[in-house]
């Protein structure tokens, strides 16, 4: 039968008895021997006496002071195990000194006879502790053997009491809890006449195995044949298995490394990834010498094919390189860069000194530019209205008060005083002069003589005149068959004026927005109110013969030329000859500079109030100029950039009509 193996350990507490499965084990025992009393050399006991093992000690025999017993000795018990007859082993005692609900073990003794003499230490009074077995004390018992602890009780015994001497034969004996089925692998070692108790512990081997292990196991490892799992047994291989009990094949020794070909660290060794990748491989032209160069990349994948070649790229530039794939910051354009100039070149870099503008040049003219530098012969000089200004000064007039008032005298030329206050004669009493001279109509007397131009005089009245004036003979008594009147003639100016048919820029007329007006004031050019839609410009790889004017007056003969060369639909132009609007069908796409000059009138470049009052989206519009066969002119509104597109792209439209 298999044993529970149990170690010996020194004074360690034991749990107290009195339950059904006592877990009392060898390590509970201790080796130290209590030793008996000692009896007086002088006192001898009967050799006979003490053969009789019910015999008692009087518990005051002890008392004698010449029997020499030891007060520190205790008492003694004899016990008669017959189940351990012959077989050795020790039996020891436990008392639970503390008080804490541990055994502690008192003493032991080899069991080398059939009965054994145990004998109990004893408390001392002396001390506060308690180190020994109180009287009437009850100790626990117990055997081990062989490494089985077999617990015991002495029913009869009824307590302790010091120096007592009392023979026992064991009658209870307790083997403890356990498996108590002799078919089982791991039943108890009993004893006969033992009372053991069966925990439900047993085990019992299933169909491929024994108690003592496997019923086949070939090569004695352990495991059993029909458990093994032949497999890889080396951790360094990618077959390791670590189920494995039997060695098998271990071909592919594990290398560490980075295994996504994606990044720069890949390695085509490595079969287990150890965390190396890093950097993502981008693939590209890496030799900056080409066109296709890509700053990022760190793979070559052999697209570097354009070689660079640096110049100017833009086409506008008086030094655009056509074989030029890379811009060296070279461009320049020579023209005038002054904004205000006929001549206005928006992407002249260079000013050579040829900016012009048409307008009056004479600044004592209401219409006088101060940037014209050629005169157009229109100056206005506005005479109409300096006659006007020269008629309200001479019909100048002031209200006199009763008594002395002074005025004076702003008429043209000179007037006899008499004849000039004729109108006011019953009123005045006095006038003078500067010089103290007088006219006194009451006695006809004139010291003045004649009113001087642009003198003041004093005058007395009777009572108070409102709008005294002087000079209404001078406007009024010009002679008829020279001129009826400056009023009159003045009126018929004006209406003559009024009646004149000229437009400015931002007129909402003619079916749209006035945005250009030739030097005579009388024709123009009109935008649509709205764009038209967006479309090609059309027929991309085929040069359109006739419609690459881009001067203002030209965009009308593009557009024919257009939908003459391209019958491609719907297209830029097509669709500009087809709008009808505001009773209009004369519509047609603007030439390049007709379209800039609707970006600087009313579109997002127009002055103050005109400001895009063409409503224009801030996007670029197809002009009708055509630059070659694939590209034609734009302007972008958003602010004012002008150059060519692919006639593929779409585009918006903004039709434009004459006047």
């Amino acid at each position: 039968m298999m044993k529970n193996l149990l170690y010996i350990l020194l004074f360690v507490p034991l749990a107290l008895f009195g339950q059904n499965c006592l877990s009392i084990s060898e390590a509970s025992f201790c080796t130290n021997t209590i030793p008996c009393f000692e009896v007086d050399p002088g006192f001898e006991v009967d050799p006979g006496f003490g053969g009789d093992p019910g015999f008692e000690v009087d518990p005051g025999f002890g008392g004698d002071p010449g029997f020499g017993g030891d007060p520190g000795f205790g008492g003694q018990i004899t016990i008669c195990p017959s189940i351990l007859d012959g077989v050795g082993g020790q039996i020891g005692v436990f008392y639970d000194l503390d008080g804490d609900g541990a055994l502690e073990c008192l003493g032991s003794q080899e069991i080398n006879s059939d009965c054994i003499s145990l004998c109990l230490p004893t408390d001392d009074p002396s001390t506060p502790e308690l180190d020994g077995l109180p009287s009437g004390a009850i100790p626990s018992f117990a055997i081990l053997h062989d490494g089985n602890v077999i617990v015991f009780e002495i029913p009869q015994y009824t307590g302790y009491y010091t120096n007592g001497i009392v023979n026992f034969t064991v009658t209870d004996i307790y083997g403890g809890c356990g498996c108590t089925d002799y078919t089982a692998c791991n039943t108890m070692n009993m004893y006969n006449g033992v009372t053991y108790e069966d925990d439900g512990s047993c085990w019992y081997p299933d169909n491929i195995y024994n108690c003592d292990g496997c019923v086949s196991d070939s090569d004695n490892d352990g495991v059993c044949d029909e458990l093994e799992v032949i497999g890889c047994q080396d951790s360094n291989y990618i077959e390791y298995s670590p189920l494995a009990t039997d060695d098998g094949i271990c071909e592919t020794l594990i290398v560490l490394g980075c295994i996504n070909e994606e990044y720069m660290e890949y390695s085509s060794d490595a079969n287990i990834d150890d965390g190396a990748c890093s950097t993502l491989v981008i693939v590209g032209c890496m030799d900056s010498l080409f066109t296709e160069y890509n700053a990022d990349a760190n793979t070559e994948d052999g697209s570097c094919s354009t070689p660079v070649i640096e110049g100017c790229t833009i086409l506008w530039a008086d030094n655009y390189d056509v074989y030029a794939n890379t811009n060296d910051g070279s461009c320049y354009r020579v023209g005038c860069t002054l904004s205000w100039a006929d001549n206005f070149d928006q992407f002249a870099t260079i000013d050579d000194e040829s900016c012009y503008k048409y307008g009056c040049t004479s600044n004592l003219a209401v219409n006088y530019d101060i940037n014209a530098t050629i005169d157009d012969g229109n100056c206005d000089f506005d005479i109409v209205g300096d006659i006007n200004e020269s008629l309200e000064m001479w019909y100048l007039s002031i209200d006199l008060q009763e008594g002395w008032n002074m005025f004076g005298y702003g008429c043209p030329s000179s007037i006899d005083v008499a004849d000039g206050l004729s109108n006011h004669t019953e009123s005045i009493i006095i006038t003078k002069d500067n010089s103290g001279n007088v006219y006194m109509p009451e006695f006809g007397f004139n010291g003045i003589g004649d009113f001087t131009p642009g003198f003041g005089y004093q005058i007395k009245v009777t009572e108070a005149i409102e709008g005294f004036s002087l000079c209404d003979w001078y406007v009024n008594d010009i002679p008829e068959d020279n001129i009826v009147s400056l009023q009159e003639e003045n009126s018929i100016l004006q209406d003559s004026i009024e009646i004149l048919n000229t437009y400015e820029i931002g007129d909402y007329t003619e079916g749209g927005i006035v945005f250009y007006v030739d030097e005579t004031g009388e024709h123009g050019l009109v935008a649509a109110m709205e764009d038209i839609g967006q479309f090609e410009w059309g027929c991309y790889g085929t040069t359109i013969s006739g419609a690459d004017g881009q001067a203002i007056g030209t965009g009308y003969q593009n557009t024919l030329d257009i939908v003459s060369g391209c019958s491609a639909t719907p297209i830029a132009a097509s669709e500009a000859l087809a709008y009808e609007s505001e009773g209009y069908s004369d519509w047609y796409l603007p030439s390049r500079d007709e379209l800039y000059q609707m970006y600087l009138s009313i579109g997002q470049g127009g002055l103050n109030a005109n400001n895009n009052i063409g409503v224009f989206s801030n996007d670029w519009y197809w002009s009708s100029s055509e630059y070659n066969l694939s590209f034609a002119w734009y302007v972008n509104f958003s602010n004012g950039y002008t150059n060519v597109n692919s006639k593929l792209n779409s585009g918006r439209v903004r039709v434009i009509r004459a006047f």
